[in-house]
């Protein structure tokens, strides 16, 4: 069967905040076999995460306009009525909890950057600013307020804590508690006596001999936020644990500007950024390299966390595309985007990842100017 396809609907995925999609179709073979299509002007990111992914072919396949985004299965419940495209309703997965995990960006940025179960989602004003923007990506409440600053067009945040996820709370005091657990993708450039770089708000980007290479900062954390900020990378070039019970899974994926960048991707993780302070098509060759794979798409991998031992990291995950000739984006419209995603059982259940502004970080074929998404 094959639905046929809606003009100017609104979709909504579990909690997420409702996404206008210029189409959609739905498709089934049988009762096994399906795929809901969804275009829209603004960024659909999802990722399955749980420590056992289904393996139902009901999927969900977000696009947008020369990007690739990740495609998901574990579509439970699907309705529409009233203009609202709603999957996985709340209400209607309890018994049975899905491991499908999405986030909103629209064309000005955030759509909340405070999740389903913020305190804060309106802040003083529905017309995006530049300073909305950013404190819209940090979870901190700084002792003078964002309005009125802003950085000098290099999109480096001075000032604000790199850490997004472990904050000593004397200093760093969040403007959203996450106690339970935290995933952040962030941007971060090298900086003079900044050990763990200093925090941005885009991905460090560069053009190196026919690729295009994009590098953000990733942070987990299950259980309290306090601890020393950038006390998380780690020490040995070991993989990732394996989860157990009382751990928490953070899912990492990518999406990209696929008429401007190639599928076929090499990535690598970092504990430290870049010796050499460069970032080049060799990145993945760099001594603080942890690992080393492969993607032909979407980029795909995950962090175990366990509640008594393995309960925080903080690492550089570093991708490298070919470039497509002959179909530039334009200079302020992004290329590349890097998202994490907690597992929706202990975000929901435990009230975790309550601020979701740095759970996206989008990489711009320029560092030189931060205009959002035009």
């Amino acid at each position: 069967m094959i639905a046929a396809a809606q003009t100017s609907p609104t979709l909504m995925v579990n909690d997420e905040a409702p996404l206008a999609v210029s189409t959609f179709s739905y498709a089934a073979t049988d009762s096994n076999v399906s795929d809901l299509r969804v275009t829209s002007d603004g960024f659909l990111l999802c990722a399955n995460v749980g420590p056992a992914i289904p393996t139902s072919s009901k999927k969900l396949t977000p696009s947008r306009p020369r990007w690739t985004l990740p495609s998901v299965v574990d579509v439970q419940s699907m309705g529409y009525s009233g203009g609202m495209l709603r999957v996985n309703k709340p209400v209607d997965t309890l018994s049975v909890e899905s491991t499908l995990a999405c986030t909103v960006r629209t064309s000005e940025g955030t759509a909340n950057p405070n999740g389903p179960y913020g305190d804060v989602i309106f802040q003083d004003a529905f017309v995006p600013t530049r300073d909305r923007l950013y404190a819209g990506m940090v979870n901190w409440r700084p002792d003078v307020a964002f309005n009125g600053w802003s950085p000098n067009g290099d999109s480096v945040l001075p000032g604000v804590p790199t850490d997004p996820c472990t904050l000593d709370l004397n200093v760093d005091t969040p403007l959203v508690s996450e106690a339970s657990v935290c995933a952040a993708a962030t941007g971060v450039r090298p900086a003079t006596g900044e050990t763990w770089g200093q925090r941005a708000a885009t991905m460090w980007t560069a053009m190196a001999g026919g690729k295009f290479v994009y590098l953000a900062r990733i942070d987990a954390r299950i259980g309290p936020q306090s601890g020393p900020p950038n006390g998380n990378f780690p020490q040995a070039p070991t993989g990732f644990s394996a989860p157990t019970a009382g751990s928490v899974d953070i899912a990492i994926r990518d999406a990209f500007d696929s008429n401007y960048l190639g599928a076929t991707a090499s990535y690598c993780f970092l504990r430290a950024l870049p010796a050499s302070g460069s970032l080049t098509a060799n990145v993945c060759s760099d001594a603080a390299v942890i690992f080393t794979s492969n993607a032909n798409g979407t980029i795909q991998e995950r962090i175990g966390l366990d509640a008594a031992q393995f309960k925080a990291t903080s690492r550089y995950i570093a991708v490298v595309r070919d470039v497509i000739p002959g179909s530039p984006p334009s200079v302020n419209a992004p290329v590349a985007a890097v998202a994490v995603f907690a597992s929706p059982d202990v975000v929901r259940h435990e009230t975790g990842n309550a601020f979701t502004g740095d759970d996206v970080v989008f990489g711009f074929p320029s560092n030189i100017v931060f205009d959002w998404m035009h």
